[in-house]
């Protein structure tokens, strides 16, 4: 079927994971003791219970003494939830790592329906804070692996959010980099600003692709869905972009028009950027969501 749009803009609607992250890393600076985890959580583990819909904590050995264990399921895709008869796939540790400036989780995801287990992710995600004169400054980093049926990615996320509250806006920078099994080297930089009530966008997207056939370089500014830019391969202009998010438009740079085949092609370095992006939204949603703003 035709491929979703994934709208590269969602990740960069502010939330308030960012003052979430303040907040916390605010309490520890000042000697506050503030785990990620209820400190009676630490080191159970817990299995899915359907009667109720969510985990329940059993009596079990192996999870991590600074975190938790969530055991994990063969999924009903039309609900998203564990398919019935529970089967059991492997499991998540969420593990504190944080210290007094920054909070940090370390994520690792283990597949154990084989002979022998495989580690399917192993990264972190880190969250530290600078106070401004209007609002704050989040960091929020991300390292390491994430494995899947095309194989293997590295990663390595580097997010800067400036929230002025008096003015309404948040700024962005960010350095994205992700580098696939077979090599391919990633690197997506985003710049610009976000209105807080998401009423307003404006965003540069600059990215490389380094593979076998060469250099690929998207240069793209995103206004409120509307989109102007240029995708250019082996140092040559290429395409022409324009359209909106949704509906991307492309005129060949050297006249003419483009094959079905090429649009295609022109489709999906667009979709390498939401492919990054989303990336960074899921490695991101752990810490969300431990903070409740997921």
């Amino acid at each position: 079927g035709e491929r979703e749009a994934l709208r590269p803009l969602r990740f960069f609607k502010p939330g308030t994971l960012e003052r979430a992250v303040a907040n916390r890393a605010a309490a520890r600076a000042q000697g506050q003791s503030v785990p990620l985890f209820p400190i009676n959580f630490l080191g159970k583990t817990f299995i899915y219970d359907p009667g109720i819909n969510g985990y329940v904590e059993i009596a079990a050995s192996g999870a991590p003494a600074n975190g938790i264990r969530f055991e994990i399921y063969t999924l009903d895709l039309s609900t998203r939830l564990p398919a019935l008869p529970l089967r059991p796939v492997g499991f998540v540790d969420l593990i504190d790592q944080s210290n007094a400036t920054s909070t940090r989780l370390r994520v690792r995801a283990v597949d154990t329906t084989g002979p022998g287990s495989v580690l399917l992710a192993d990264y972190f995600v880190d969250g530290a804070f600078s106070s401004l004169s209007g609002g704050v400054a989040v960091s929020l980093i991300s390292s390491g692996f994430v494995r899947d049926v095309n194989g293997r990615f590295d990663f390595s996320l580097d997010d800067l959010l400036t929230s002025d509250d008096a003015v309404g806006v948040t700024e962005i920078s960010s350095v994205h980099r992700v580098i696939s099994a077979e090599g391919t080297d990633v690197r997506l930089e985003v710049e610009g600003d976000v209105a807080n009530d998401g009423s307003h966008s404006d965003l540069v997207f600059r990215m490389d692709i380094d593979g076998s056939a060469g250099v690929t370089l998207v240069d793209l500014g995103v206004v409120d869905g509307f989109q102007d830019g240029e995708i250019r391969h082996g140092g040559r202009l290429q395409a022409i972009v324009g359209g909106t998010v949704s509906q991307p438009r492309f005129d060949p740079a050297q006249g003419g028009s483009f094959t079905l085949a090429e649009l295609r092609a022109l489709d999906e370095i667009l979709f390498g950027i939401d492919d990054v992006l989303l990336l960074a939204f899921e490695a991101f949603a752990p810490l969300a969501e431990l903070f409740g703003v997921g």
